[in-house]
């Protein structure tokens, strides 16, 4: 599925047994005081640190230089990776650039190239003491500043996380382990202890079944398996919503099963809307379809509603789920965002776009 970056899927007839990882801090905003008009978005003619055209880095970089000059911006380090298909840099430091009377603030900056076009300096609201990139799992950096408890950033999101600060030493392992030969992604932190953990899948051979579960850095493995009765191609994906919890999502391409994992303990969400049966694929009983599609955007759940607008195209919208803080239910609200209309489905290319299943930025396994 290639919908816009971030989203998730999440719909179908299995749904009810249904977490683009986020954190519920809001979104900070690049400052934007008087002073900084005085500083130009940086350009490719203007920048210190051209990008290479062939041969990019990626991953975290110990380089210091920033495009910025450093009376403004004190970079520690940078991470540079593509998100979304576009090259990104993010340098941690601090940001002096505080002529409107401020201290100075630990930030990222983040920059977008070919050209090094400055996409925003983010305040992290950490305090005084520079930000420094320690790890990265996709796009979600982690970040110190010296203190016990380190911080996480969201590049395509621009949201810092003091939620993934580390609040425990994780979840105690419980004698599950991850079979061998399972296909796996890292994922961003399940169970707050600061480390990435790891989402994995495989089919039952004989069945078509699927095997899946998320196993954490301190050794504690969620496991269950899915049953689908079609003979579509199976996937799983997983990520964790801005609660805290993570939502598990094995899939037939037609039917979409919802799990979740909150406070170290694996559960079947249920419906809390009898009008769906239980079931949060969009229901042809109200003039829509798209069963077994769902995504995850800016720390929530949506299923995938397509509402037929013409002889042969629909709307997508995205109909979001409430998932309870324990993870035992999910509940499809009436909260829609349109994603696009006139929408023909008949073309493989809109097919993987507008339905499948996504959450964030975590890694969709494709089983067969």
């Amino acid at each position: 599925m290639q919908r816009r970056p971030g989203m998730v899927v999440a719909t179908g007839a299995a749904l009810s047994a249904l977490q683009r990882s986020g954190c519920a801090s809001a979104t900070p905003a690049p400052k934007t005081s008087a002073a900084d008009t005085t500083r130009p978005p940086v350009t490719s003619s203007s920048s210190p640190t051209p990008r290479p055209t062939d041969a990019v880095e990626l991953g975290v970089i110990a380089s210091r230089d920033s495009p910025l000059a450093t009376v403004d911006f004190l970079a520690q380090n940078h991470w540079s990776g593509y998100v979304g298909g576009t090259y990104l840099s993010v340098f941690a430091g601090i940001d002096r650039h505080h002529s409107d009377g401020r201290t100075p603030d630990a930030a990222v900056a983040v920059f977008r190239y070919p050209g090094a076009v400055e996409v925003g300096v983010f305040p992290s609201d950490t305090g005084a003491t520079p930000l420094k990139v320690t790890s990265a799992a996709g796009d979600l950096l982690t970040l110190s500043d010296g203190h016990p408890h380190p911080i996480q950033f969201a590049v395509q999101t621009h949201r810092f996380s003091p939620a993934s600060y580390p609040t425990s030493s994780g979840c105690s392992p419980n004698g599950q382990r991850m079979p061998a030969g399972v296909q796996q992604a890292r994922i961003a932190d399940v169970d707050h202890d600061g480390r990435p953990d790891t989402e994995w899948a495989q089919l039952t051979p004989g069945t078509g079944d699927v095997r899946f579960g998320i196993t954490t850095a301190s050794g504690a493995t969620f496991t269950a398996d899915a049953s689908f009765a079609g003979g579509a191609a199976r996937s799983f994906v997983s990520g964790t919503l801005a609660n805290g919890v993570t939502v598990l999502m094995p899939s037939e391409g037609r039917a979409t099963d919802l799990w979740t994992v909150a406070a170290c303990a694996l559960h079947q969400a249920h419906s809390t809307v009898p009008t769906y049966s239980g079931d949060f694929g969009i229901s042809s009983t109200n003039n829509q379809t798209g069963a077994g599609s769902a995504t995850c955007i800016d720390g929530r759940l949506a299923a995938i509603a397509l509402t037929p607008d013409g002889s042969a195209t629909d709307t997508v919208a995205d109909r979001y789920v409430d998932v309870s803080g324990d993870g035992t239910t999910a509940t499809l609200t009436d909260r829609t965002t349109v994603v696009a209309r006139h929408v023909d489905l008949g073309t493989t290319a809109n097919t993987r776009r507008y339905t499948g299943i996504s959450c964030g930025t975590s890694r969709v396994l494709a089983l067969n």
